[in-house]
Formats: structure tokens, sequence, C-alpha cells
């Protein structure tokens, strides 16, 4: 299930009241978050294994998250990875990586949490992606990184990317918006 950049944005915000609050379920486990992950068709841990969401990093660098229950794991999809050490993606991804846990113990099935229910997930870097150096397509590509692991490419071709396929891709991305966004404004 594809998630809205929202909802790592919201466990980074409240990382800090987190860290300080004795009981962390509230925190973590708030009502718009809860919500969001128990729609019907919906539900994390009964129809849905993997959350997919883009996230930002100091509002400049986007990429990819797979956040996979059955692994309990973050997988991070990372247009640029000479950007970051490993230490510095898991420092950014810290809050999250801590307070999905409680968020999973309050909205999935026992069974799907296990004896995991306070251990932090994994945060992992995809590796052998295709790296792109461009200032201003990291956006784009994060997300069509997730959309080729979402439909079952999990790397071999992510590397096979290039410069003039994310032209391509960023252009229909962009007719995409458009068609979504602008045109119906028109037909009102």
């Amino acid at each position: 299930m594809f998630v809205a950049p929202w909802f790592t944005a919201h466990m980074q915000g409240k990382g800090r009241s987190f860290k300080a609050a004795r009981r962390k379920t509230g925190v973590a486990g708030d009502a718009k978050i809860t919500n969001y992950l128990t729609r019907p068709r919906q539900r994390w841990g009964m129809e849905v294994d993997r959350l997919y969401t883009p996230m930002i990093w100091g509002g400049t660098h986007w990429v990819g998250l797979c956040i996979s229950l059955s692994d309990w794991a973050i997988y991070v999809f990372d247009p640029n990875p000479l950007g970051k050490t490993i230490e510095q993606v898991e420092e950014l991804l810290e809050p999250v990586s801590t307070m999905l846990p409680y968020v999973a113990k309050k909205v999935c099935p026992a069974a799907a949490v296990g004896e995991r229910a306070q251990v932090p997930f994994r945060v992992e870097r995809v590796t052998g992606l295709y790296v792109n150096r461009r200032s201003g397509d990291c956006g784009p590509v994060a997300v069509k990184f997730l959309e080729m692991h979402a439909t079952g490419d999990r790397k071999p071709t992510m590397a096979g990317l290039t410069d003039d396929l994310v032209d391509i891709f960023r252009k229909h991305y962009a007719m995409d918006i458009y068609r979504g966004v602008v045109v119906p404004l028109y037909l009102r």
C-alpha cells in the first residue's frame, strides 16, 4: 500500500514527545495514524504487509521507503546514496523505526507482530540501484524505485535506469499531475 509522505513526517514530528513519553503507545498510535492504517481492505498486518512512502530528508532530498511488517524492516531506496552514510540514514529514520513497533502492536493482529513488539524496525539501504547525480530528479527516481519494487522488481532493473529514462518518466509524472490536478479545475 502506498502512503502519503505525511505518514513518516508525522512520526518524525512526534520524535521528541515519543522519547519523553512514559506511555509510548499513546504517542505512536494516535488516531490519525491508526485510522490511516486500518481502513477497510487496506489494514496493515491483514491485507497489507508492505507500506511504500516517499520521505524527504532536510527539505531537499527524496528517498523511497518500503516498510515491511513481515521482515520487520525499513528498506531505503536512495537515488543518491553517496549523500549520507548508513549511520546518518539510521539517525534520520530513528523516530520512525522506533515508533513503528508500537503502531504495529496497536493496529496489527498479534500474530503479525509476534515477539518483536518492542524491537525497532531494522533500517537497510537497498544497494545496486541507479545513482542519480543530477539535482532535482531524486523525487521522481525515488517514486519509480517504489513502483518497481511494489510490482515485483526487487532489484534487477533498477540499476538499469539511465538519465534518459529518468527524463522520460519525469515528464510522464508531470503529465499525470497535470491531468489529475489542473484539468479537473477546467472541467468544473
